[in-house]
């Protein structure tokens, strides 16, 4: 199993609706076919092929208030912090356990559906 179905299987479990995507095209077209029903991003900061801050910009473009986590093995990139900290995002380090993730997707969800 992969990272991103074991991330889908943790999160439909603790009851969210889930879209996934494999790049940032994929995920920019599913975000934009209707960005007000999406409370929350969740994307890899090395999603290819772009990478996380270029299509996180686009997304908040489309709705700036939507919740963001970027996760990632590494460090973030100055770029990518710098638009987490612009829009309140949360920065998860790989690992990351299960209650890790739902209490960060909890946390920007409910910012992202206000």
């Amino acid at each position: 199993m992969c990272i991103r179905d074991s991330v889908d299987s943790v999160l439909r479990r603790a009851g969210f609706q889930v879209v996934t995507a494999t790049t940032s095209t994929e995920a920019l077209e599913a975000f934009s076919a209707d960005p007000a029903a999406i409370d929350a991003v969740l994307i890899d900061a090395g999603m290819p092929p772009s990478g996380a801050a270029d299509v996180l910009r686009s997304m908040l473009a489309l709705r700036s208030g939507v919740g963001v986590i970027a996760t990632s093995g590494a460090s973030p990139s100055q770029e990518l912090q710098e638009l987490l900290t612009e829009c309140g995002g949360i920065f998860l380090s790989k690992p990351f356990g299960p209650e890790t993730l739902i209490s960060a997707a909890e946390s920007v969800a409910r910012a992202g559906g206000s």
